[in-house]
């Protein structure tokens, strides 16, 4: 049986990379390439896993889940990786998983160091005592460096990720650690935002629109929405503050093993800042007061769904999530992307039209079989997701690299050979998705449609019994994954509530129905 390569960056790599040391999977596939070579052992071209997200859980690695279900299966003869801790450093459930896989499907694992075989009695003890190291090593690293982040906080550091609008990250002269400062056109939208919502009684919505009339872009060239004008005004660091542990991870695991909570911290440390303020600290907690006494309590936190289409709406125009709104006037189906052109519509309308889609479909198919001769449709699900994360990661490493650049800790030449790297990887992954996509159907075929008939004819006949909007929503997800709406203009006196509005019905594609 063949070998495979699984690659996994740690934290200790993602800081050598800072240092322009080079990309950390790149050197590991070399290595192991070499090692494979030396050894005899065959690697085939598509069995090199490279994890391009960073979890300390197997359910945040999607690689690392999909190469432990094929040990599983026994696929493969042994695993390649640099040290065993790159495929497990997390609680002891996930290393029991690991050492499972392996000793029951008996796969060997080969690093440069030694070879593990997990049913020889010495290799399993050793292998699990490296688990159990790891760990303790990440545990003691990690506090490490949570102590440190604190104290530098404390003593009026920014220590942030991400530089927020408004100013940019400079090291502190003749000290250790970072601050802030002001970038002044930025700065002069900060203060211009903090007046819209404290003096002139503008909502975060409309500050949103009027920001984006006057050709102003966050940082990363994004239009304003409501959503960033609000948490600029809840940042206390305009008001000359620093915080950090404001929200911090609890082991709650879901039923797919993930954490899945990040309440308030107890531990949550704010200081004065070593940076000068944009806005004055009574203007602030003035902002803070109206924000809480506009506040709406929302259907999450209520744990109410008040929406039949919750989840399946969304803009044929930009793609995003539309959304139902209440007014006077009734109740909308909007999209809340500022600059989008579609047109709101009645809610009722677009319930309405959604029923009659599939009303259409059993009209239509009603009487026909599926065609038996037609191909299956090739699936790249998985493999668009892959590219579309190579491309989220490629960006945001573009953005370090540029925050490395302002900090000094890389030169001009280091960030220019660093940029040529990372546009490559930008160009590949966006031509991996254009040629996946191309060959990814867009729309269901009638074979598909004839298949889902008798689900359909369940939802119109259960519809008049549906109780609340949680029922109706539970049947229409049941058969489709997306209704895309657009309206190419308002609605006028005495027109048709339907006139200039589209739908796009997008059954779901059960696993079943793939085979």
């Amino acid at each position: 049986m063949p070998y495979c390569m699984y690659l996994r960056k740690s934290r200790a790599d993602l800081e050598a990379e800072a240092r322009g040391e080079g990309e950390t999977l790149a050197r590991h596939f070399q290595t192991l390439t070499l090692l494979a070579a030396r050894l005899n052992l065959y690697v085939p071209p598509d069995a090199v896993y490279r994890e391009i997200v960073s979890g300390d859980t197997i359910a945040a690695r999607p690689m690392m889940q999909r190469l432990l279900q094929e040990v599983t299966d026994g696929k493969w003869e042994g695993v390649l990786c640099t040290e065993v801790e790159r495929l497990a450093r997390g609680d002891t459930i996930d290393q029991g998983m690991v050492a499972q896989a392996f000793k029951l499907s008996d796969t060997k694992i080969i690093t440069p160091a030694k070879t593990y075989d997990p049913n020889n009695e010495m290799d399993e003890e050793y292998f699990e005592f490296s688990l159990f190291m790891a760990r303790r090593e990440y545990k003691a690293i990690k506090r490490r460096m949570q102590a440190g982040r604190a104290a530098s906080v404390r003593e009026g550091h920014y220590v942030g990720g991400k530089r927020p609008f408004g100013y940019e990250v400079v090291k502190c002269k003749g000290e250790k650690g970072y601050t802030l400062q002001q970038i002044p056109e930025e700065a002069r939208i900060v203060r211009m935002v903090f007046d819209m919502y404290l003096n002139q009684g503008m909502g975060t919505a409309n500050i949103a629109h009027r920001l984006t009339a006057l050709g102003s872009t966050t940082y990363n060239g994004h239009e304003w929405d409501a959503n960033n004008v609000r948490k600029m005004l809840k940042q206390p660091i305009y008001a000359g503050y620093v915080q950090w542990l404001k929200r911090e991870s609890k082991p709650a695991r879901n039923a797919e093993g993930g954490i899945t909570q990040r309440p308030f911290s107890d531990r949550y440390i704010l200081a004065k800042g070593k940076h000068e303020p944009i806005v004055s600290e009574e203007d602030f907690n003035r902002v803070q007061s109206v924000a809480a006494s506009r506040r709406l309590i929302s259907h999450v936190q209520n744990q109410h769904v008040a929406n039949p289409l919750a989840g399946l709406c969304k803009c044929a125009l930009c793609g995003y999530a539309m959304r139902r709104r209440p007014n006077p006037s009734g109740v909308f189906l909007a999209c809340t992307t500022p600059s989008c052109k579609n047109s709101s519509i009645q809610f009722d309308v677009a319930l309405a039209a959604v029923l009659d889609g599939l009303r259409a479909w059993v009209n239509e198919y009603s009487g026909e079989a599926p065609s038996p001769a037609a191909p299956a449709a090739p699936d790249h699900r998985d493999e668009l997701a892959a590219a579309r994360a190579a491309l989220d990661t490629a960006r945001r490493q573009l953005t370090t690299a540029m925050e490395m650049l302002e900090r000094r800790v890389y030169s001009e030449d280091d960030y220019l050979q660093r940029r040529a790297v990372l546009q490559q990887k930008i160009t590949a992954a966006q031509d991996e998705i254009t040629r996946l996509e191309s060959d990814t159907p867009t729309q269901d075929t009638a074979s598909d449609i004839i298949r889902a008939l008798p689900q359909i004819r369940h939802i119109l006949d259960a519809w008049p019994y549906a109780a609340t909007p949680a029922d109706q929503n539970a049947l229409l997800r049941s058969v489709l994954s997306r209704v895309d709406f657009q309206k190419s203009a308002p609605l006028l006196r005495n027109q048709n509530p339907r006139d200039h509005m589209e739908i796009f019905l997008h059954l779901l594609h059960t696993p079943t129905d793939e085979q």
